[in-house]
């Protein structure tokens, strides 16, 4: 399985109101392969897969700001520490 086969497979797990959105937006062009991945494994390391959606507006609005989110989420997923969703732009850096 490829990795676009394994983002659609995730996102087809998640409750409809969730799933659905991210994956209009992928299909659309609207957001990346890595941005969603990212996203899935952020909402994953938090245990709060009820925020995904709200998440990915603010991942959206960190990587325009110029902060790493996508790098401490893969540190965080290497090194097996939750994420905090709501955590400021402050905090992800």
């Amino acid at each position: 399985m490829n990795n676009i086969d394994n983002i659609y497979s995730k996102l087809a797990e998640f409750p409809p109101k969730t799933g659905r959105p991210l994956m209009y937006l992928l299909q659309k062009g609207l957001i990346s392969n890595k941005a969603i991945q990212d996203i899935i494994d952020a909402g994953e390391l938090s245990g709060n897969l009820s925020m995904l959606l709200a998440f990915g507006i603010g991942y959206q609005y960190l990587l325009a700001s110029r902060v790493p989110v996508s790098d401490t989420i893969k540190m965080a997923k290497e090194l097996g520490h939750p994420v905090n969703l709501g955590w400021s732009g402050k905090r992800w850096k």
